[in-house]
């Protein structure tokens, strides 16, 4: 973490500087993806620390992926049915497969 936060501000005050153009867009594109992810792990370290020192198992905005940010715990209410991770999507469908509603 330490050194995406370093890696970043050096982009933007050329201290990273690449000759080729397409490389120096690639850089600019790893800043935006550096400056949206760090947040994150900084908030997944904080939930972790939370978890494992304090035993605090609920967090109000807990994140469960990285990548995926809006990713829910689906539990099923079963007891040996494995917890899943994603969203649920409901779809209903009228005659000839055309879809009339849908929620997320």
């Amino acid at each position: 973490m330490a050194q995406a936060k370093r890696f970043s501000p050096e982009i933007v005050q050329g201290v990273k500087p690449s000759s080729d153009v397409w490389q120096q867009a690639a850089l600019e594109g790893m800043k935006t993806e550096i400056d949206t992810v760090l947040p994150r792990v900084q908030q997944v370290v904080s939930q972790t620390r939370a978890r494992i020192i304090q035993g605090i198992t609920n967090s109000a905005g807990k994140i469960v992926s990285l990548f995926e940010h809006t990713t829910a715990i689906i539990r099923q209410g079963k007891p040996g049915k494995p917890t899943e991770f994603g969203k649920m999507i409901k779809v209903q469908e009228a005659e000839n497969q055309l879809i009339v509603a849908y929620a997320v």
